[in-house]
């Protein structure tokens, strides 16, 4: 697995040095000037609506606790895996560590938003610690206007994080990104559904592949010149599956350069896990990938009674939209994914 070790080779120059827990505390983390860190803008850009595009950052986003810093990895292909403060067990332990952590429960930019966990080194296995408090679930029914009893499954997003403080590009300082708060932030799951599906040409541009033994997915952007070193003749389009090699994209590191050159974006399988004490991960397996919308739903049964409607509520659901893919699994969007498991964040900027 192919992992980026950043902590030996970096000097941080704290501008005050607080501990983990302090940071929690302050409005947003502190400015710190850095060294050794590689900081690199995309050049592709992607339609996520008719009307927007974005830039995607370097790389994945990770966090070391002991001295509040959030960073992107140096390159697309670059995960932490079952290694360093991803398989710390214990809040208190992965609060204090310095190995850094880049697989985040939902929500967890460090910013309280009401709900019960918001630490980014906090993954308690529970869904209830990350719910937010005053988004209450909805409900619809009776839409076609008769009066007969039927069970809902309407559902509607109660909260979209990105841009406020709980999404973790807004609302962090991010070394190697800027270093400024309210600067890249989550995509939502319609933004995601229309850069995989909806935009012109959206069919061609996606693909697994593999990047020096790293498996993930790569995304073209709108506009793409394919490099000498990777003619379009040999682009592949598979989505399905990484069984059979000879049906997805294999690079070497010189020509993913020449790809990522021209605007090409990589998201890695990181994998995840989704318990308290991590004992397995999917990493090189399955990528799974933050998008802001979270649901919180009241479902209910509804019946006729002398001609009017009652409603009784049979059970609440809460999950977030997420990205995944896999060796089993196809690129898609899925609603209700636990809020306690630790996925991927990659944020985006928008264009002006």
């Amino acid at each position: 697995m192919k992992t980026k070790w950043l902590v030996s080779s970096v000097v941080l120059l704290c501008v005050l040095c607080v501990n983990a827990q302090e940071c929690e505390t302050l409005e947003h983390p502190l400015s710190i000037t850095f060294s050794g860190f590689v900081q690199k803008t995309l050049p592709g850009k992607f339609s996520v609506s008719p009307t927007k595009q974005v830039t995607f950052s370097q790389g994945n986003l990770m966090y070391q606790p002991s001295d509040c810093v959030w960073a992107f990895h140096e390159n697309q292909y670059d995960c932490i895996g079952s290694a360093g403060g991803n398989i710390i067990k214990g809040d208190y332990n992965r609060s204090i560590s310095t190995e850094w952590i880049d697989l985040f429960a939902f929500g967890t930019s460090g910013y309280n938003a009401g709900q019960a966990k918001y630490q980014p080194w906090i993954a308690t296995g529970d869904d209830a610690d990350y719910k937010h408090s005053g988004h209450d679930g909805t409900y619809d029914f009776n839409e076609g206007g008769s009066c007969y009893g039927w069970y809902s499954d309407h559902a509607e997003p109660t909260l979209d994080i990105s841009k406020t403080e709980s999404d973790w590009g807004w609302h962090n300082r991010i070394v190697n990104g800027g270093n400024a708060v309210h600067t890249w932030r989550l995509l939502n799951n319609e933004e995601w559904s229309y850069l995989l599906g909806g935009r012109t040409g959206a069919a061609n541009k996606k693909s697994f592949a593999k990047i020096d033994e790293i498996r993930g997915l790569v995304l073209l952007p709108d506009a793409f010149v394919f490099p000498d070193s990777y003619p379009e003749s040999s682009w592949k389009v598979e989505c399905s599956s990484f069984e059979d090699e000879s049906k997805i994209n294999v690079f070497t590191l010189a020509q993913w350069a020449d790809m990522e050159s021209k605007g090409a974006v990589f998201l890695p399988c990181a994998g995840g896990f989704a318990d308290k004490y991590p004992t397995s991960f999917t990493e090189n397996r399955n990528g799974s990938y933050w998008s802001s919308i979270y649901f919180n739903v009241d479902y209910y049964t509804c019946s006729c009674y002398g001609g009017s409607e009652r409603c009784v509520k049979d059970h609440n659901s809460n999950g977030v939209s997420c990205l995944k893919f896999g060796v089993s699994t196809v690129v898609g969007i899925t609603n209700f994914a636990s809020l306690s498991a630790a996925r991927s964040v990659r944020v985006v900027k928008d264009c002006e």
